[in-house]
């Protein structure tokens, strides 16, 4: 039901904020291979294929690095062409600043460049709700995840050959743990 899954996408905005774990240093990769099991249905029946490879490690929670993959993955395949199973590559790496690029690429519908400000906005859809069901809030949940991660997240596209969105995040810093000085040691 439509309202139903309104609410629910609402509360999960509303949820990033006030249910945040403790950052750790998680692992990408397994992250998006365990993600990927909630599609292995939607993957098979419409013949596409999802490949995962060079993820980096970062400092987030890693539930909702879960959800933000699951959002990006989702939309990747929901939004494919009517002529072509979809194709989905989520690939990364360390950049030369210690932050993380996390991608998402598709080789679906895509969208027209003058409408991307509009993609991360609540309740806001660029294809027609009968085409592509769901509530218009998949990346305003992925938007406010990697803001409340310090990171950005933006997307291009074009009309009929697909998307790419890019997420950049603050990395696992190396050796932070060894020199931690626990409170109240120094005085």
């Amino acid at each position: 039901d439509g309202m139903q899954d309104l609410i629910e996408a609402l509360l999960q905005l509303s949820r990033v904020a006030t249910q945040a774990g403790t950052p750790s240093d998680v692992d990408l990769s397994s992250i998006a291979v365990d993600a990927l099991e909630e599609f292995s249905v939607a993957v098979q029946r419409s013949e596409g294929h999802v490949s995962v490879s060079g993820l980096p490690r970062v400092n987030a929670d890693p539930r909702q690095m879960r959800q933000l993959l699951v959002n990006l993955i989702s939309n990747a395949l929901k939004f494919h062409r009517p002529d072509a199973p979809p194709a989905v590559r989520v690939y990364g790496r360390r950049l030369d600043d210690g932050t993380c690029e996390l991608c998402v690429e598709d080789d679906g519908v895509g969208f027209d460049m003058q409408y991307a400000g509009r993609l991360f906005q609540p309740f806001s859809r660029l294809h027609s709700r009968k085409d592509f069901p769901g509530t218009g809030m998949g990346l305003a949940i992925c938007q406010k995840i990697v803001e409340r991660h310090g990171g950005t997240i933006a997307a291009r596209g074009s009309t009929g050959r697909g998307a790419l969105f890019r997420v950049v995040l603050p990395g696992v810093k190396r050796g932070a743990v060894e020199t931690a000085v626990p409170r109240g040691a120094l005085n």
